[in-house]
């Protein structure tokens, strides 16, 4: 299994280096002047080409990405062109909220979406059935600032359960990761409800009811376990939409992370920001679909790697 892994981690390495040029050029390409953002528009042409030259700007663009993967390799991602901190260290105090709420949201998706889902099959066409597929599809069609927003207005500004945004407790994290999770419950509800309904369908299923078993453990123990390969896909899968999700989430809620950072830093064309930040996504990314790989073989050992 190791083996595996490693082999997986070295032909991602190809895929998160074509994610990190597409966006190295493409941000090259939006109109807008890191120096004349940074200077002012009333900059003068002598300063605006120093500052230029100082941040490797007046370069063609192939030397320009030859220096950002010389740097790459040696672990220098290079300094933020608004704060002139590394950007590692930049990013570093915001990992820890983003991946709070991540964690955070994919609980909620799991808990809402893994009940839905198996209360839906359990007992399908039913009310239980139609009001599962209802929330399903409010979750799946709402737009993640309008259920922020929503969330706010009710258990912050009316019941003052919490806060309105920022960090601090963990009473913080709570609004957005609702928010964030209800995103993909619905995705991961619906597809529990076909998995689960084509176990229970199963010939050792119907075998192991007419043993006698109790229900909960029919439905727990063998149809939900013979499930769980789609279930952990649909979920690793959803995990990539919560990070593009993650973007309006924090700036909803003014949460300090890589998202809202992200927003800051296109604005202000902060280009090595912006590379450093796609680059973390696209990591994370590639290791959620390694782990969900190297989860099929635990679950289930029949499958071959």
């Amino acid at each position: 299994m190791w083996r595996y892994a490693v082999q997986k981690l070295i032909l991602a390495i190809p895929t998160v280096l074509a994610v990190v040029a597409f966006v190295f050029v493409s941000i090259r390409l939006v109109p807008g002047d890191p120096a004349v953002i940074m200077a002012g528009d009333f900059a003068d042409a002598a300063t605006l080409d120093r500052m230029r030259e100082e941040w490797g700007l007046n370069r063609p663009l192939p030397v320009q990405f030859g220096v950002f993967v010389g740097n790459l390799v040696q672990g220098d991602l290079g300094n933020s062109i608004r704060s002139r901190q590394p950007v590692l260290r930049e990013l570093g105090s915001r990992l820890q909220v983003t991946f709070t709420l991540a964690l955070g949201s994919i609980l909620v998706t799991l808990l809402i979406g893994l009940v839905a889902g198996i209360a839906s099959a359990v007992r399908p066409y039913t009310v239980v059935d139609y009001t599962s597929t209802v929330v399903s599809l409010l979750g799946v069609s709402m737009p993640i600032f309008w259920s922020g927003l929503i969330l706010i207005v009710i258990f912050s500004l009316y019941l003052d359960w919490f806060p309105t945004g920022g960090v601090g407790t963990w009473k913080h994290y709570v609004l957005p990761s609702v928010s964030l999770g209800v995103f993909s419950a619905g995705v991961v509800a619906r597809q529990t409800r076909s998995a689960m309904l084509e176990s229970l369908a199963t010939d050792f299923v119907r075998t192991a009811r007419s043993k006698g078993l109790p229900p909960h453990q029919v439905v727990l123990k063998h149809a939900f376990k013979a499930s769980l390969i789609p279930i952990i896909t649909i979920t690793g899968l959803q995990f990539g939409r919560m990070l593009a999700g993650a973007i309006l989430t924090e700036t909803v809620f003014n949460l300090p992370g890589l998202g809202s950072y992200l927003v800051t830093a296109i604005a202000q064309r902060d280009y090595p920001v912006i590379q450093g930040i796609v680059m973390v996504f696209a990591l994370t990314f590639t290791l959620v679909n390694l782990v969900t790989d190297l989860l099929y073989p635990l679950v289930n050992p029949q499958v071959n790697q």
